[in-house]
Parts: C-alpha cells; structure tokens; sequence
C-alpha cells in the first residue's frame, strides 16, 4: 500500500510545485490512500481542476487534516473526503513521553513560547501573559526566528533544541503561546493551558482542531485573554472520538484491501 499525508503537502507555496508524487501517482498497488493531507488555506487544484481530479480520483480514500479541504475537494472537485486528525494526535502523551529527554538548565515553571512566523508580535503578546502569571518566558527558536533574538523579553532562548528535549518542554510548561499548527497539537495532547496568537485567522488547520474537539476561545489578537484553565474533562470525549476516527480510517483501507 501506498499512503500520503500530512503537513501541507499539497500546497505548492510550500513544496514549491504541485509535484504528483504527493498524489501517489506511481507505483501499481490499487491500495492508495491519502492521510491528513494538508494544504494550509490554498486551492491546491485551481490551476487544473480536471488534472488534480485525476490525481484524488486514483486514490482509494482521500483523508484531509482541515474542512476547507474538504468543503474545497466537494464543491470544486466533487469527490467525498474525510476530515482525520494530525497524525501526531494518534500517540497519546504517555507515548511521546517515552522519547522526551530533558532540556537542563530551566527553572520548574516557565511560559513556553513557539512561533515560526513573525515571531516579534507574538513574543511582545507572551511577555504580557508572562507578567500576569508571574512566569519567565522560555522560547524555543530556529532560523526562522532570527530576528526576534534581540528581543529583550524573552528569558531563556533555546537555539539547539532536539525533538525529544521540544517534547519535553511542551510537557512541563507551565503556560503556552504559540502561533503554530503543532504548538496547538502537543499543548493539547500534553493537556496544557495554552493560547493561539492568531496573527493568521484565516488559518483553517487551527480552526479545524479547535472545532473537531470543542475547544473554544484559545484563538486570540489581543491581550484580552481568557486565563481561565482549560477543562480537558470537558473535552475528553471529543479528543478520544476524534483520534478514533483517525485510526478506524486507516484500519478501514489497509482492511479493505
């Protein structure tokens, strides 16, 4: 069997072509199917709709991680697809717990901050939520972040971290804001207290998760926030049901095949 997903690939301003390999338009298996596939906010098919109808019709199910793919895939491709979740939601927090490894040097309770874009506006909106919590602020930087490393409020910035030691430091924040699709993902999964900085509200891979389990007012432009903690009990269900969905549908085309 042949499987694609998830991260975005789909949308040619990130892979900087609509190549066919990530429609799975090779090999002879008849057991093709596509998981989470992700496309941000962009219509992946515009340029060619009959062409990228030949690519999703050869496929023997077509999962997508946001319903503007969809809504999108339906309206202007007519094919039927399913919403899954992102695949990191399938291990629980027990699971990634086991490849955590500690990030030393930290003090016990901080705000962890994780940005990719524009990571001033969303670290100027983290220092205030720091200072009402009375937590030092924590930010896991890359290359992408360079400009905001002259940033005078940022406590600790952490240049060399691993995947297990990110793992980890999502697990013992104290508090989380983040302007990323994953900075949601493992605040959830680790059941923390967090916040979106939605500088892009046209983002529909956020808006997607928070409507498949329930999770509202987390998607925030103002420091008018809403510090209340988050119920997971609340939430529970809704997480396990949509992890359940997720599984049922990959067990159902490798089943079927």
């Amino acid at each position: 069997m042949l499987v694609c997903g998830s991260d975005q690939i789909w949308n040619p301003k990130a892979s900087g072509e609509n190549d066919p390999i990530y429609y799975l338009d090779f090999g002879t298996t008849t057991c093709k199917f596509s998981y989470a596939a992700s496309s941000g906010s962009v219509r992946f098919g515009d340029e060619n709709p009959e062409l990228f109808k030949k690519y999703l019709q050869n496929l023997k199910s077509i999962g997508v991680r946001e319903r503007f793919m969809q809504e999108y895939i339906k309206e202007e491709l007519g094919l039927v697809s399913e919403i899954n979740p992102d695949p990191t939601f399938l291990l629980n927090a027990s699971e990634w717990s086991e490849i955590e490894k500690p990030y030393k040097g930290l003090p016990d309770n901080y705000l962890l901050i994780y940005t990719i874009k524009r990571p001033k506006e969303t670290i100027n909106f983290a220092h205030q939520v720091a200072v009402s919590l009375n937590l030092p602020t924590v930010q896991i930087c890359n290359d992408r972040d360079l400009n905001a490393l002259m940033h005078k409020d940022v406590d600790y910035r952490l240049m060399n971290v691993s995947p297990q030691q990110f793992l980890w430091l999502f697990h013992h924040a104290s508090f989380i804001v983040t302007n990323t699709f994953h900075g949601n993902m493992f605040s959830v999964i680790y059941r923390k207290n967090f916040v979106h900085y939605g500088i892009n509200s046209s983002d529909t891979r956020i808006s997607t998760l928070h409507d498949e389990i329930r999770l509202k007012n987390k998607i925030v432009s103002s420091f008018e926030i809403d510090q209340r903690i988050i119920d997971y009990n609340l939430i529970e269900e809704n997480v396990a049901y949509y992890c359940k969905c997720g599984l049922n549908f990959i067990q159902a085309n490798i089943n079927d095949d």
